[in-house]
């Protein structure tokens, strides 16, 4: 049992001795940002209002079918 207690002891200081950072940092605060541009194989978004609607192949697809293109941006940060 003694040395179980020493074990779970050991384990428990060893990495409070051993930091990652060191103390003399001279940025203390640190940010970061992202952007990029959404890549995709899917060229347009489609209308939610024609979901579950079959189309014959007779039928001519309505010009609404597709909302937009798609494209647009991926933008975050971070501190």
């Amino acid at each position: 049992m003694k040395k179980l207690i020493a074990a779970v002891a050991l384990l428990l200081t060893v990495p409070a001795l051993a930091s990652a950072q060191n103390a003399d940092n001279p940025y203390p605060a640190q940010g970061c940002f992202f952007l990029a541009p959404i890549v995709s194989n899917t060229r347009y978004v489609f209308n939610p209002a024609y979901t579950g609607v079959v189309f014959t192949p007779r039928e001519p697809v309505p010009p609404d079918l597709f909302a937009h293109l798609r494209g647009g941006a991926n933008v975050g940060s971070g501190g």
